[in-house]
C-alpha cells in the first residue's frame, strides 16, 4: 500500500470510526456510501426517534463528502481504476 493509499484509508477509518469498515471499503467489499451508512446506525435511529437536527445533518453531509473523496483518492492513487470499487 502506497503512502497515498494509506492516507485515504486513514481518512475512511477516521470518518467511520472503524478499521473494519475502512478495510472493507478499500478491498471493495463495501462502497464508501455503505460504510458511511453503517457507521451511522445509532445516528439514524436517533433521527427516526427525534427528528433531524440541522447542525448534525450539516456535519454529516461534510463527512459524507469527505468519505466519498477519500474513496476516489484511493482509486486514483491505486493507478488502476478498474480494480477497487
Amino acid at each position: 500500500m502506497s503512502s497515498f493509499q494509506l492516507t485515504a484509508l486513514y481518512d475512511i477509518v477516521s470518518i467511520t470510526g472503524s478499521l473494519i469498515l475502512g478495510l472493507a471499503t478499500i478491498n471493495g467489499r463495501l462502497s464508501a456510501e455503505d460504510a458511511f451508512n453503517l457507521s451511522r446506525i445509532d445516528e439514524l435511529w436517533q433521527i427516526e426517534q427525534w427528528g433531524v437536527d440541522e447542525e448534525a445533518q450539516a456535519v454529516s453531509d461534510l463527512k459524507y463528502d469527505a468519505i466519498m473523496h477519500a474513496q476516489e483518492f484511493f482509486i486514483l492513487s491505486s493507478g488502476n481504476k478498474s480494480t477497487i470499487f
